[in-house]
């Protein structure tokens, strides 16, 4: 196994690096590529876009700026995004991908499933943002009964948070604020203090997107080891 032939040459492989921080590898084709480049001391270099600090000892970590210049062998990919179009496609390249992200999401009363559907694989595709780095989803406590949110969460095995609108109340004037939603549900924002609440005061990755009747954002949990 290359894992094995890693730990005899006493480097790390790209499943060690995952293991050690809870990321999710995407292909493995991509992963054993990667890590037979490590073995065959080829220089391999990871960019690192996720909140944490991840150790790695002997690959250099770079920024996207610099990735040209180094002219790498191979890459590691740490982060939520869906396309590395950054990249050569003639460079192996392991995604490692961190749970770290919450979708908010708001909509009015009985939207279709497929609408939500819709506008979440678009908003996704937009902002070039994995789903597998979603690790929650986040609304409303007057959605917590909403169908398409509720179907859709858990087609996609996501958890949904309520947030109490007693929560989102003080903390309103942060985000943009509808006088609609305000008089129908006593806020004026929802999807995004809700996914900055559930974030732990989390980054705003994706800010508030509108897709007739649907509000999405994304925010990420910045916590080391969330």
């Amino acid at each position: 196994m290359i894992t094995t032939a890693s730990d005899n040459l006493g480097l790390i492989s790209v499943d060690m690096i995952a293991k050690k921080h809870h990321l999710h590898m995407e292909d493995m084709e991509q992963v054993k590529k990667v890590t037979a480049a490590l073995v065959n001391g080829k220089k391999v270099v990871m960019i690192n876009e996720s909140p944490y600090d991840i150790e790695a000892p002997g690959i250099v970590q770079v920024g996207i700026p610099q990735l040209e210049a180094m002219k790498p062998d191979a890459l590691i990919y740490v982060g939520c995004k869906k396309a590395l179009d950054f990249l050569r496609d003639d460079i192996p390249a392991a995604k490692l991908i961190p749970r770290s992200l919450v979708l908010g999401i708001g909509c009015r009363k009985n939207i279709e499933e497929e609408k939500l559907r819709e506008a979440i694989d678009t908003f996704m595709e937009q902002k070039n943002i994995t789903l597998a780095g979603v690790k929650a989803v986040a609304t409303v406590d007057v959605k917590k009964d909403e169908p398409a949110i509720c179907a859709w969460t858990a087609k996609k095995g996501l958890p949904l948070v309520i947030v109490d609108r007693g929560d989102i109340a003080p903390i309103q004037e942060q985000f943009s604020s509808s006088d609609f939603v305000k008089k129908t549900i006593g806020v004026g924002c929802v999807c995004e203090p809700a996914a900055y609440l559930v974030s732990h005061q989390g980054r705003a990755v994706a800010p508030k997107t509108s897709f007739n009747g649907i509000t999405l954002c994304i925010y990420e949990d910045i916590r080391t080891g969330n």
